[in-house]
């Protein structure tokens, strides 16, 4: 009998293991863009656009808006902005930046804007990232993440991807982003 309960037992927690990761579901969708920032022989830096998800535009909307006119604008937009500062700093602001596989840290955030368009909030803010670019090609990888798995992250389509010309570099998009999740790969390399 104490073995057979020894073999339910183990049973239970191997089902209980194999189904955590089902836990962790995103509650928040972000469709997204990003543009490359390359000049004086640096990536300088990541402008991205971030679009909530209606249901979460909305919770921010009635959080926010203080004078109930259906729009953020002024001092409700600074306090979106600083709200999303402070909270994503821990969260190196849902990017994660690799080149040749070595994560760069981000560890501030600039610029950030903040609008209501179409019942959607968008977020525009530039990461600064100096990756200095040389001769040898650089594989540079950028993931828009959160490793809780609680905010996905969507390429918007048709365009993700922007980027900046800058005279001297040469960044090539080898693998774009299709779907949720998706990292975007580039060679960065001086011409």
């Amino acid at each position: 009998m104490m073995k057979r309960y020894n073999h339910l037992l183990i049973g239970l927690i191997l089902n209980l293991l194999w189904l955590t990761p089902v836990w962790a579901h995103p509650h928040i969708f972000i469709d997204y863009q990003m543009e490359l920032f390359l000049s004086q022989g640096k990536m300088q830096g990541i402008k991205m656009d971030w679009r909530l998800d209606l249901m979460n535009s909305q919770l921010i909307l009635e959080e926010f808006d203080s004078n109930h006119d259906q729009r953020i604008t002024g001092q409700e937009a600074v306090a979106i902005a600083e709200n999303m500062r402070d909270n994503l700093k821990s969260f190196e602001y849902f990017t994660q930046v690799l080149v040749n596989g070595h994560r760069i840290p981000i560890r501030t955030v600039k610029n950030i804007q903040v609008s209501y368009q179409n019942k959607q909030i968008i977020y525009r803010l530039y990461l600064p990232c100096t990756i200095p670019v040389t001769p040898e090609a650089k594989q540079l990888t950028i993931t828009p993440l959160d490793s809780t798995n609680y905010v996905a992250f969507s390429p918007l389509k048709p365009h993700p991807i922007k980027m900046s010309a800058s005279p001297g570099i040469s960044l090539k998009v080898i693998s774009p982003p299709q779907k949720m999740y998706d990292s975007t790969r580039f060679i960065l390399v001086k011409k």
